[in-house]
Parts: structure tokens; sequence; C-alpha cells
């Protein structure tokens, strides 16, 4: 039985490092530019990258960069000097979310290993394989998917599979946003910050159920009201065929980092172990609860929409 990888999204060294110690085998992080991400959270400058990559590696830990924006055409030399930096400092890889972007960096630093992200709405092993015969190393896919339908893309490709089992949902189709009037989808700050407009989503036949919609000078958020949280079904994810789990850290800090990575790795590990005698242990999912902000859902994967 395969081991799968724990991906962990991380906002800053100290979050990083509770991920570490919690068990996480790769870590991503975003650095000042070309990675798109939430203003809240932290983008690395190249000398934190660099210590990232030290720490990291001292603990037999991978490190990943963003490197998932859109780029523009006059994009492209800046990036090309930072994705030369990135593999001088030994990064592992790149997450990537542009066509142009892969190409730019199996020109300019080839030993760089490519994921691609989820921004690309991968959803059948078709464009999997489109990616994987354009140089990815993984593609990460699509949060619109049931267990039976990564099951079959796993088994329909040989490249490395991805999928979010932990943290924010935030989707309208996998992230990508839709309210802002002007939004270049860049990893740069916009040099004008507009005033934020807020809007909720209501249901016609619950309308006491509220789902803020939240938005700032980088975009708009939908449907993220809720954190995904798939701990109790480790034998169907395993059952899938998944290179890696990934755990979305970035709007908490290490407490929560510390609490969710470590109650997934021992889940995995009891799991792996013993598969046949395993039972999910509820101190798991409490101690995530404790440190948990937001209610739990289970997206598109529970076990009734995989049958």
């Amino acid at each position: 039985m395969h081991k799968p990888e724990l991906m962990v999204a991380v906002r800053d060294l100290e979050t990083m490092k509770s991920a570490i110690d919690a068990g996480a085998n790769a870590i991503e992080i975003v650095g000042e530019e070309f990675g798109f991400l939430s203003a809240a959270s932290h983008r690395f400058a190249n000398e934190e990258i660099q210590r990232a990559v030290s720490i990291a590696h001292d603990k037999g830990t991978r490190l990943f960069v963003g490197a998932d924006i859109i780029a523009h055409h006059q994009d492209i030399e800046k990036l090309r000097r930072f994705l030369r930096e990135l593999a001088d400092m030994q990064v592992d890889g790149v997450i990537v979310a542009d066509p142009g972007v892969l190409l730019t960096v199996q020109e300019t630093a080839p030993e760089l290993t490519v994921h691609v992200n989820m921004e690309m709405g991968i959803t059948n092993w078709q464009s999997v394989q489109f990616w994987a015969e354009a140089g990815a190393d993984r593609v990460v896919l699509a949060k619109e998917l049931n267990f039976a339908n990564i099951q079959e893309i796993c088994k329909n490709v040989s490249a490395e599979i991805e999928s979010q089992v932990h943290g924010p949902i935030c989707i309208f189709y996998t992230g990508r946003q839709i309210l802002t009037n002007y939004h270049r989808y860049r990893g740069t700050e916009l040099e004008n910050k507009r005033e934020i407009t807020h809007y909720a989503l209501k249901e016609e036949k619950r309308s006491e159920d509220y789902y803020p919609v939240y938005e700032d000078e980088r975009g708009t958020y939908v449907m993220s009201s809720a954190d995904l949280c798939l701990i109790e079904y480790i034998p169907d994810l395993v059952a899938t065929g998944l290179a890696s789990f990934r755990i979305e850290t970035r709007p908490y800090g290490p407490s929560y980092t510390k609490a969710v990575v470590s109650a997934y790795r021992e889940a995995i590990e009891a799991y792996l172990q013993n598969p046949e005698n395993y039972r999910f242990r509820p101190e798991w999912l409490e101690r995530i609860e404790e440190v948990s902000k937001r209610p739990f859902m289970q997206g598109f994967y529970n076990r009734e929409a995989a049958k």
C-alpha cells in the first residue's frame, strides 16, 4: 500500500516549523511576487525562502514555492530571474497555474519540480494527461470531485495527483474570483487600493443561512464560510491512489497547523500500519475542533456522492 505525502501550505516560518514538527512531508509557501495569495497571508522575501529551504531540508521535508499567477508578457523576464534564484536556493519545486509559466520554468530552471495548481480546475484524467505531457510532475485536482472521480483519474494517469483534504473552501470554480470589478489576478499589489464592497449569499428557501463573500484588493472569495475536513475518510482517500493529501493552513497560525497536521499524520499512520483493524479515533477530530474557528464540511467528497 502506497504512503501518501502530506503537503501543507503555510503562512510564515513559525507555522512552517509547526507543520514540519507535526509530520508534514512537503511545504508550500509564496514569495513576494508571482504567487497568488490572499492579502491576509504573509509573503516570503528571498532571504526567508532561503531560510525556509534550510529548515525544511534539515528535517527531510521538501519545499515548494507558489508561482501560480496568470502571467502577462511583462512578467516573464523578472519571472525568469526569480525562478533561477529559487533553483540556486535549492527549492524543490514550484506550483504553477499558467502554461506560459510552466514553459518558462522548463526553459529557465528545468531542475525544479513543477506542480499544476488547482486554479486550473482539473476534473478529468485527460486534462491531467495534457499537463503531464506538457512537463508537469504533479497535478492538483479541482475540489469539485468525489472519491470515485479521483480514483478514476488516478488509475488512468502516471503523473502524481494531489487533492485538498483540509482547509478553507473557496469556490466558483475552484477558487476563481468573480465579483471584483477590476482584478488582474496577478501576484503583485494593485497600485491603488479601492474601497472594499461587502457581499453575502443567501439561499431562497433558507434565508436564515448567511454565507459571507470576502473581498479584498486581490479578489473575491466565495463560499468560504466553512472548512473542508476529511480526516474521517482516510481509508477512502488512500484508496483513491492520491500521491499527496493537501492541507491548507495559510489563514491560520502555528497552533492550528500543529493540531491539524498531527491529527492527519496519526490517522494516516494508524491506517497504513493496520488497515484491516483501523478505527477512526474521535480524539483526532476533537483536537482539530478545539483550534478551529469555523464549522467543517466534506464538500464534494463524501461517501454518498462517491457511490
